[in-house]
C-alpha cells in the first residue's frame, strides 16, 4: 500500500485528535465520504451506510452546494490548515445553523490525502448572539435618545472647587464625568465663545443666590461639533443660608433648534409663496406678476437685484422680469427691460446653471471673476459680488432660471433651499397666470366663435324659472340685454306661433320623458322677420329624479337651411344631369381608382351592370387598354387638379376598344380625394376622320395620277403613232423593224398602265348598261379556274335573286380578274378562292358602324382567299397606286387601285377584312337597279360609213396631231 494512500489507521489517528461530541466525517481529496459517525447521522439525517462511498455533492443535491466552495476549501486548508463556514438549513420548524470546520488529513510525509469535516448545530448560540445584538442596538438607541444630564458644582467661598456630572454627560458633551471632575472649569471652556456672556450672567445670578431663568446656548463637543443646549441652574444653601453649591440640568436641544429654524425658514418661504399666489389674482399681466415674484425673492434672500426668465423654443433666453436697481445704468428704460432682453444667447454661469439643472452659488468678486463659466457682463451691468442661480423646472425639465445678486455676506445653503422651494411656486404662478390669460382668450374666442357661428348658450334654472342667455342669443333674437324678461314663458312668446306647441312639447318630453332635446324651429324677431334656429340641450336632475336645470345652445341656421335647400336642388340637378347625360360620367377614388358611381350612359356603352362596376377598380375590370395612361392622368391630377380632353383607349366588357376624350377634376368625398371624370366617346368620329383622311388622300392621289396619265398618254400616243409610221416604211427583212416592234410592245404595256391610272382617277370612259352580276361571274368562271391554277379551288356562292346593277361589264370582269390575280399570288402553296353575291341593305346603323355609304339596296360582291392575309398597316395602303407587297418586277402596284377607281366610278363602296395568316375578304357594294331597267335594250348605233365628208381632228398635243 502506498504511503500517501488514505487508510483506516491514518483516519483513526486524526479522528482521535478531534472532539467526539461533534459530527465527524472523513473524505478523500475528491470529497468522497469514507467515514461518518453517529453524531453526523443525527445532525444531517443520513445513515452512514447510505452515504459511505458517495461524494458530498451527490449527497447534498437538494442544497445545491456550489462546487467552487470545495475548491476554495482545499486552497484554504493547504494554506491555513483549516476552513470554517456556517451553513443554513431550512427545516419545517425553521432555519437551522450548522457550523463546520474542514481540516486536512496528512500522511507521515506531510502529504494532504483527505479531509475531516467536524460540524455542530449552533442554532441556539446563533439566536443568543442575535438577541445580544438586538439588546446592544436597543441600548444604543436608548443612549442616543438621552438628551440631558445632571451636574453639581460645589463651591467654597463662591469659587467652584469640584464638579460632579452624571454619566449621561458623555452623550451630550463627549466628555466623561471623570474628565469633568478633573477640570472644574471644563464646562465654561466648552461654551461657544459667542455665548460666554449669557452663560456668565446665569452663573452670576445663581452664585448670588437667585434662581436664574433657563437659557439656551451653544457648546463645542469634544469631537468639535457645535450643539445647542438648554441650561437650568438651581442654588443650594446650608442651614445658615450660605451658598454651598448649585445643581444644573443640561439638555441637548440641537434637533429642536434645527426644527425651529426649519419651521421658521419654511414659514418665511410659505409667506413668500402665499404672497405670490395672492398677487396672481391682482396682477394684470405676466410681466407685472413676474416683477412681484422677483421682489419677493429679493426680500426672501436680502438680494440687491435679480431677474428671471425662460428658454424659448429656439433655446434662447427670454427675460420675463428684472428688478429696478441697476438697470438704469445699462441704458434700458424701466419697464422695457423684459422687452429688450428677448432671444438672448445663454452664456456664462447662467448657461452652466440651466445646462446642469442644478442651483449654483458663487460668492465674492474674485470667485465670480475666476469662475470657469464666467463671461464678461455687458457694459454698464451692475458689478457682481455674489450670485445665486436656481433653475426653473416643469415636469423635471429645466425651462428657465431665476438669478439673484449681491446679498451682503454672500449666499448660503439656506438661501438656495428657500429659492428652490420658491421657484416651484414661481413656475406654478406663471402657469396659473398663463392659464388665466388662455382662459380669458378662450372666452373671447368662444364669444367670437359664437358670433361667427351664430350660436349662443343658455342656462335655465327650472326651480326658480330664471334663464341666462349669452350675448349671441340676444343678437340671434334681435334683442338687447336687459330688454327681455328671461323666463321660460317669455322665451316661448318669441317662438313662431306655428312651432310654439312643438317646442313646448319637446321641452316637456326632455324634462319628463327622458328624451333628447335637439330640435329646429322658427322664431319671430321684433322687426317681424323670421329666423330658423337649432336648439340642443341636456337636462339635470336631483337625487329624486326631478328636473332642476336645463343647459343648452341655440344656433341660427337660417342661412344654412337656405344653403341646404339650394344644395338639395343643386344635388338633384346634378343627379339628373349625371344619370341622363349621354356622355359617360364616372366618380372613382384617386389612389386605387375604385368606382364610387357611374351614370347610365357608361353602363350602356361598357356593357357592365351597376353591381359589376361599383366598388371595383378599373384595373380589375380591365377598362384602361394601357394602364400607364391611367397613372399618367392620376399624376397630372395630383399636380394640376384637372385634366382636359386627353385621348385614351377604353375597353368595354365585350372586349371592344373605344376611343374617348377623358376630362377629369379632383373632388373631395368625405376627406378622400376622388376623380369626377367625363368621358366622350369619339370612336365613330375617329373612324370618320380616318375614312375622310383616307378618302382625301385617295382623291389627291387620283387627281395626281389622272393628270400624269393624261399627259403621259399624249406623249405615248405620239410615240406609238410615229412608231407605226416608221414600221410601215421598213421592209420585213430589215433589222431595224425588230427594234421598232419592241418599242411598240413596250409602248403598249405602258398604255395599259396609263389605262389603269385613268381607271383609278375615274377619268376612263365607261359604257354603263344594266348588268346581271351573277351572269357576269358565270361567264368568266371557266376562265378564272384556268387562270388561278389547279392548286387553288374556285368556289362560287351566288344569290338566287339575280342582282342587277348599272355597270360596265368589262370593268366588273376587270375587278374580279385583278382580285383573282392577287389571290393566286397570295397562295403559292394553294388554297381556295371564293366569289359570293347577295343583296343587302345599307341603313343608318351600317353607316354608323362602317363610316360610309348611302342608305339603299345594294348588290354585294364578296371575294375571299385563304392566302397570307394583311396587317392593319398594309390594309391602310393597298388602294394607293404603285403600292405592292410583291417582289420587284412581279407587280405594278396598280391592280387594287384600278379596282378602287372602277368601284368609285360605279358609285359603289369597297372594303377589306384581313388578318395576318387568315386570308382576306374584299366586299364591294354596287347600287342595285329596278327590274324595269333590266329590260332596257341597247340603242342601235347609227351608220357611220362616210360619203366623202371631211374629218375634223381636235388635239391639243402637237406631237399627237402631227403623228
Amino acid at each position: 500500500m502506498p504511503e500517501n494512500e488514505l487508510n483506516e489507521n491514518v483516519i483513526l489517528e486524526n479522528i482521535l485528535r478531534s472532539s467526539t461530541d461533534m459530527a465527524i466525517a472523513a473524505t478523500d481529496l475528491d470529497f468522497r465520504i469514507l467515514y461518518y459517525n453517529q453524531v453526523a447521522e443525527n445532525l444531517f439525517g443520513y445513515r452512514a451506510e447510505e452515504i459511505i462511498g458517495k461524494t458530498v455533492m451527490e449527497v447534498h443535491t437538494k442544497e445545491k452546494v456550489d462546487p467552487s466552495r470545495f475548491e476554495r476549501a482545499i486552497e484554504i486548508v493547504r494554506k491555513e490548515g483549516k476552513y470554517r463556514y456556517i451553513l443554513e438549513q431550512k427545516k419545517e420548524d425553521g432555519i437551522r445553523f450548522i457550523e463546520s470546520t474542514v481540516s486536512g488529513i496528512w500522511d507521515r510525509q506531510n502529504n494532504l490525502i483527505g479531509f475531516v469535516l467536524m460540524s455542530q448545530d449552533i442554532t441556539g448560540r446563533k439566536k443568543a448572539e442575535d438577541e445580544l445584538q438586538k439588546s446592544r442596538e436597543r441600548y444604543r438607541r436608548i443612549t442616543g435618545a438621552i438628551t440631558g444630564y445632571i451636574y453639581t458644582v460645589r463651591l467654597e467661598s463662591g469659587t467652584p472647587v469640584e464638579t460632579i456630572h452624571s454619566e449621561a454627560c458623555f452623550a451630550v458633551t463627549g466628555y466623561t464625568c471623570r474628565e469633568f471632575a478633573a477640570a472644574p472649569y471644563l464646562w465654561i471652556r466648552m461654551v461657544l465663545e459667542e455665548d460666554h456672556d449669557i452663560v456668565g450672567d446665569q452663573i452670576e445670578q445663581v452664585i448670588s443666590g437667585h434662581f436664574p431663568p433657563p437659557i439656551e446656548h451653544r457648546i463645542v463637543r469634544k469631537d468639535g461639533a457645535v450643539r445647542w443646549v438648554e441650561s437650568v441652574m438651581v442654588p443650594n444653601n446650608d442651614i445658615n443660608g450660605n451658598l454651598i453649591s448649585y445643581d444644573g440640568i443640561v439638555r441637548d436641544i440641537t434637533e429642536r433648534k434645527k426644527a425651529e429654524a426649519q419651521v421658521a425658514r419654511k414659514n418665511k418661504v410659505l409667506d413668500a409663496i402665499n404672497k405670490v399666489f395672492r398677487d396672481v389674482l391682482t396682477c394684470e399681466t405676466e410681466e407685472e406678476l413676474g416683477k412681484t415674484c422677483l421682489t419677493v425673492a429679493e426680500e426672501l434672500t436680502g438680494s440687491k437685484f435679480g431677474y428671471f426668465g425662460e428658454l424659448n423654443k429656439d433655446g434662447l433666453f427670454d427675460v420675463i422680469a428684472v428688478s429696478n436697481p441697476g438697470w438704469d445704468i445699462c441704458n434700458i428704460p424701466e419697464g422695457q427691460a423684459s422687452l429688450a432682453l428677448r432671444n438672448m444667447p445663454v452664456r456664462g454661469i447662467d448657461r452652466a446653471t440651466m445646462r446642469d439643472g442644478k442651483p449654483r452659488i458663487v460668492n465674492g468678486e474674485e470667485a465670480i471673476a475666476t469662475h470657469p463659466d464666467h463671461v464678461n457682463a455687458p457694459s454698464g451691468h451692475p458689478g457682481l459680488t455674489a450670485f445665486l442661480g436656481v433653475p426653473l423646472k416643469h415636469e423635471g425639465k429645466t425651462i428657465g432660471m431665476i438669478a439673484l445678486g449681491n446679498k451682503e455676506g454672500g449666499y448660503t445653503l439656506e438661501d438656495r433651499e428657500n429659492i428652490e422651494a420658491f421657484s416651484v411656486a414661481l413656475v406654478e404662478a406663471l402657469k396659473g397666470k398663463r392659464a388665466e390669460e388662455e382662459l380669458r382668450k378662450a372666452k373671447d374666442r368662444l364669444s367670437k366663435a359664437q358670433e361667427v357661428a351664430h350660436m349662443g348658450n343658455w342656462d335655465w334654472d327650472i326651480v326658480n324659472n330664471t334663464l341666462l342667455w349669452s350675448d349671441e342669443i340676444y343678437r340671434i333674437f334681435g334683442l338687447k340685454p336687459r330688454e327681455f324678461g328671461l323666463t321660460y314663458e317669455a322665451f316661448l312668446n318669441l317662438v313662431h306661433p306655428y312651432d310654439r306647441e312643438f317646442v313646448r312639447q319637446s321641452v316637456n318630453e326632455a324634462l319628463y320623458g327622458n328624451k333628447p332635446y335637439s330640435i329646429d324651429h322658427c322664431i319671430m324677431l321684433p322687426d317681424g322677420s323670421r329666423r330658423t334656429v337649432h336648439e340642443q340641450a341636456e337636462v339635470f336632475f336631483d337625487a329624486n329624479g326631478k328636473p332642476i336645470r336645463m343647459v343648452g345652445t341655440v344656433q341660427d341656421i337660417t342661412d344654412r337651411k337656405r344653403a341646404d335647400e339650394a344644395l338639395r336642388l343643386s344635388e338633384e340637378k346634378f343627379s339628373k344631369a349625371f344619370r341622363s347625360s349621354p356622355t359617360f360620367i364616372t366618380i372613382c377614388t384617386l389612389n386605387d381608382d375604385r368606382f364610387i358611381d357611374v351614370n347610365d350612359a357608361f353602363l350602356n356603352a361598357s356593357g357592365y351592370s351597376r353591381e359589376e362596376v361599383i366598388g371595383r377598380s378599373s384595373e380589375e375590370l380591365g377598362i384602361w387598354v394601357d394602364p400607364a395612361d391611367r397613372e399618367k392622368m392620376a399624376g397630372r391630377l395630383r399636380e394640376e387638379g384637372i385634366v382636359n380632353n386627353q385621348e385614351i383607349k377604353f375597353r368595354v366588357k365585350s372586349g371592344n376598344v373605344l376611343t374617348a376624350l377623358w376630362s377629369a377634376e379632383l373632388i373631395d368625398i368625405e376627406g378622400e380625394p376622388c376623380v369626377l371624370a367625363v368621358i366622350l366617346d369619339i370612336t365613330e368620329r375617329k373612324k370618320l376622320e380616318s375614312q375622310l383622311l383616307h378618302s382625301q388622300k385617295m382623291e389627291a392621289v387620283g387627281q395626281l395620277a389622272g393628270g400624269v396619265a393624261h399627259d403621259f398618254n399624249n406623249i405615248l400616243s405620239a410615240i406609238m403613232s410615229y412608231g407605226y409610221l416608221l414600221r410601215n416604211k421598213l421592209r420585213d427583212d430589215e433589222q431595224s423593224r425588230d427594234n421598232i416592234d419592241k418599242i411598240l410592245l413596250l409602248s403598249d404595256r405602258a398604255a395599259h398602265i396609263i389605262q389603269g391610272l385613268l381607271a383609278f382617277s375615274r377619268k376612263q370612259h365607261f359604257e354603263f348598261v344594266p348588268v346581271k352580276l351573277n351572269n357576269t361571274i358565270r361567264n368568266i368562271e371557266k376562265l378564272l379556274a384556268k387562270f388561278i391554277g389547279e392548286d387553288v379551288g374556285l368556289r362560287t356562292r351566288l344569290t338566287n335573286k339575280e342582282p342587277a346593277i348599272i355597270a360596265d361589264k368589262t370593268q366588273i370582269e376587270q375587278i374580279i380578274m385583278n382580285l383573282a390575280t392577287n389571290a393566286r399570288d397570295a397562295m403559292p402553296e394553294g388554297g381556295s378562292f371564293t366569289i359570293e353575291t347577295e343583296i343587302v341593305e345599307i341603313d343608318e346603323n351600317f353607316i354608323k358602324t362602317h363610316g360610309y355609304g348611302e342608305p339603299g339596296i345594294y348588290a354585294l360582291l364578296s371575294v375571299t382567299d385563304k392566302g397570307t392575309g394583311m396587317d392593319e398597316e398594309t390594309k391602310q395602303k393597298i388602294f394607293e397606286p404603285f403600292f405592292t407587297t410583291k417582289e420587284v418586277g412581279k407587280g405594278t402596284g396598280l391592280g387594287l387601285s384600278i379596282i378602287y377607281g372602277i368601284v368609285k366610278q360605279h358609285n359603289g363602296y369597297i372594303n377589306v377584312y384581313s388578318e395576318p395568316g387568315k386570308g382576306a375578304t374584299f366586299r364591294i357594294y354596287f347600287p342595285i337597279i329596278k327590274a324595269a331597267a333590266e329590260k332596257e335594250k341597247a340603242k342601235d348605233l347609227p351608220d357611220l360609213s362616210g360619203k366623202a365628208e371631211a374629218i375634223l381632228l381636235a388635239e391639243d398635243e402637237p406631237a399627237v396631231r402631227d403623228s
